[in-house]
């Protein structure tokens, strides 16, 4: 099977008015002005811009290489870098661009559709007249335009549309490759090696979050981590399932591997934490993915290629979701040797797991070693509840039974903190997999005939 062929069930692109496609953050300083009206209302959005004076370099650079025909009939939306924009590329650029460069940064900068300022909401993205996208972000009064370029005056009326004014010029990707300031999806196609996923990441309208959002990290799969994950099963996620997987792979944050401690914990995109641990100089995702290549630079951040495709705590069964976390490690581990493994991978189970930390674990290690085997079972099976208990199901107090001879525990919501026999306070909740929830919780439960405290009610 062809991989261009791959995801033709998620083709999702927006078709939207151009009203709607796009939002805009801004980094400026002072709020964009909106500006009179020319006088002259016969005028067409290049013709106005001309009169100004303020956008000459664009002007004369659309027509040397004669594309005035764009802007005289269909209704436009023009964003326009002033002459200081232009100024302040560096040096000699303009005068080493051929006539086909300029024009694809000319129709980089427009967009079919009149549109005022006061129609742009929130986070789009909108087409241009190239064909490329731009990612346009409003943040209260402040307009950016790919995370870089202001909009510094908004609103400058014409017949045919309207002229935003940009504090910078906008460069497309064939000139930003060439310009070695290529962003992570440039550099990603450019490699070669990242063909599904970058096809995935354009068919679910993600390319833009990769091209100019910053910092950015992407743990990227391979096109052989996608063969070795199942081509089938890719193309079994619905587009929002499969968006919440690209989502996962990537962090707001420039993560280099010198900056990665031993341990780790990363918030993705997709709302899920990633683990990634450093040993010996080997990077490691989630326990098991590796770091095949570390460190690939690009304008906006960094890839990391791994061999494995990542799948947040929503795909995982609660065995899973543990052995993903370098923090439950030794809950993991007492469960096998336990032979109690079985009971969290089972897809049919719907439990509630409150997990004791690593560190919770060691704070009472010397208790532990003194327990037997079916000591141990039973305390471990204490933390257990047969069916799903997410937090917001509580109320103020609850006994609920474990798989620990139905023992029962004592689950409270006092003051926003969830607390299990008055003393386990649950430090993270709601880690939702496919069989149940995990609430990490930071001290050990011990059943009643083993000195626990609790029950009563």
């Amino acid at each position: 099977m062809k991989k261009n062929n791959l995801f033709r069930n998620f083709s999702i692109l927006f078709v939207l008015p151009i009203a709607l496609m796009f939002a805009l953050s801004a980094c400026s300083d002072d709020d964009p002005v909106s500006a009179d009206e020319p006088d002259g209302p016969g005028l067409n959005v290049l013709e106005t811009a001309a009169q100004t004076g303020q956008y000459s370099i664009f002007v004369d650079l659309v027509s040397e290489v004669g594309l005035e025909d764009a802007f005289e009939d269909e209704d436009v939306t023009l964003f326009a870098p002033s002459n200081q924009a232009f100024l302040d590329l560096p040096d000699g650029l303009l005068d080493n661009l051929s006539e086909d460069q300029i024009e694809q940064i000319i129709l980089f900068h427009v967009i079919s559709g009149s549109v005022e300022s006061a129609e742009i909401t929130d986070r789009q993205d909108a087409e241009t007249i190239l064909g490329e996208l731009l990612l346009i972000v409003r943040n209260g009064d402040f307009i950016s335009i790919n995370a870089s370029a202001s909009v510094e005056e908004a609103d400058l009326a014409a017949s045919n549309g309207f002229i935003h004014r940009l504090d910078e010029v906008l460069l497309p990707s064939a000139i930003r490759n060439e310009l070695d300031v290529a962003n992570i999806m440039d550099v990603a196609r450019e490699a070669g090696d990242f063909e599904i996923l970058t096809t995935a990441v354009e068919e679910t309208g993600l390319s833009t979050t990769l091209k100019y959002d910053r910092p950015t990290t992407v743990f990227a799969p391979t096109d052989d981590a996608f063969a070795e994950f199942g081509i089938e099963n890719v193309e079994a996620l619905s587009a929002d399932e499969l968006t919440e997987v690209l989502l996962y792979h990537v962090v707001a944050t420039d993560g280099t591997s010198d900056t990665f401690d031993t341990q780790n914990t990363l918030l993705t995109l997709a709302g899920d934490n990633m683990f990634v641990t450093i040993d010996n100089n080997e990077v490691t995702v989630n326990a098991s993915t590796n770091v095949i290549m570390a460190d690939v630079e690009a304008e906006n951040g960094t890839i990391h290629a791994i061999d494995n495709v990542l799948l947040p705590d929503s795909f995982g069964t609660i065995a899973d979701n543990l052995t993903k976390n370098y923090n439950l490690s030794t809950l993991a581990g007492l469960l096998e040797e336990q032979n109690l493994t079985d009971v969290f991978e089972d897809e049919t189970a719907d439990l509630t797991l409150f997990a004791p930390t690593n560190d919770a674990f060691d704070a009472i290690s010397a208790e532990l070693d003194g327990l037997t085997d079916e000591e141990v079972s039973e305390t471990l099976l204490y933390h257990v509840l047969d069916m799903t208990v997410e937090s917001g199901d509580l109320g103020e107090s609850q006994l609920v039974q474990t798989l620990n001879n139905d023992e029962e525990v004592l689950v409270e919501f006092v003051d926003g903190t969830v607390l299990i026999n008055e003393s386990s306070t649950v430090q993270i909740a709601d880690v939702i997999g496919t069989n149940g929830v995990v609430h990490i919780v930071d001290t050990v439960l011990l059943p009643e005939d083993l000195g626990g405290g609790a029950p009563a009610e």
